[in-house]
């Protein structure tokens, strides 16, 4: 399956653009919800009244408090978002506790971009450099703001995504049990014993019931039936027609 770049990002201080690409893959068969008929449903965009929406209407903003929004304009949003492509190097670093680390991103060098030159050296130059330092950096993704690293596994240069230190939950294990010597032996023992698992060969076994269901599914499809839509008014031919094409 070939991977399509979820995204791009520009090493300010290197003039070099780069394509994430995510390291792993999410559920292979999305489900949807419909009708007991098997069509497919919509969701309508409501205020508190029960009013629609538009989609082009929505503004976003911060609830200080219940009741009063700081609404943020669409346009200083967008102006942010651009920014926000930007990935500044913070430094390096040796280490970086596991507990932070979120989620990893591989990279390659975005040759479509025409404003810089000598992507691909300086892409090789940072793979090479990463191979003994973590670079640290500040970069986004679909909007959000991250703190990060570029490192290399085997041949690849990755960008992992962690969280700031300020972002981490502060928890505290209280449990105090003496343990006798004997039971510890006794359960290392036991643990010694197991047998070692090759974790390139676990497989999601809700996965594989869920394909055999969909493959059994296909076998027998599902007729999809016409909803008839529960209103004590009549509607022109029009609004019918117009209200079966999802208009």
């Amino acid at each position: 399956m070939e991977l399509r770049s979820i995204g791009t990002i520009a090493v300010e201080e290197l003039k070099l653009p780069l394509k994430l690409y995510s390291s792993v893959r999410g559920k292979e068969y999305p489900l949807h919800q419909v009708t007991p008929d098997g069509n497919r449903v919509r969701q309508k965009l409501v205020d508190v009244n029960g009013e629609e929406v538009e989609r082009k209407e929505l503004l976003r903003a911060y609830f200080p408090t219940k009741d009063k929004p700081v609404i943020i304009p669409n346009e200083d949003l967008k102006a942010l978002k651009e920014i926000n492509r930007i990935a500044h190097i913070l430094g390096r670093t040796e280490s970086v506790p596991n507990v932070l680390v979120e989620k990893h991103y591989y990279c390659l060098p975005d040759k479509d971009q025409k404003l810089f030159s000598n992507t691909e050296i300086k892409f090789g130059l940072l793979k090479e450099t990463c191979k003994a330092e973590k670079i640290v950096v500040e970069f986004a993704i679909r909007g959000k703001k991250h703190l990060g690293f570029f490192q290399t596994r085997g041949n690849y240069l990755v960008l992992t995504q962690m969280a700031y230190a300020q972002q981490l939950n502060q928890f505290e294990d209280n449990t105090s049990v003496k343990i006798q010597k004997e039971l510890l032996e006794g359960f290392l023992e036991k643990i010694s014993s197991l047998k070692k698992v090759d974790i390139k060969k676990v497989k999601d076994k809700e996965n594989e019931q869920l394909e055999k269901l969909i493959k059994k599914g296909i076998r027998k499809p599902v007729k999809l039936g016409i909803s008839t839509p529960k209103t004590n008014k009549k509607k022109t031919t029009k609004e019918a027609v117009l209200e079966d094409l999802e208009i």
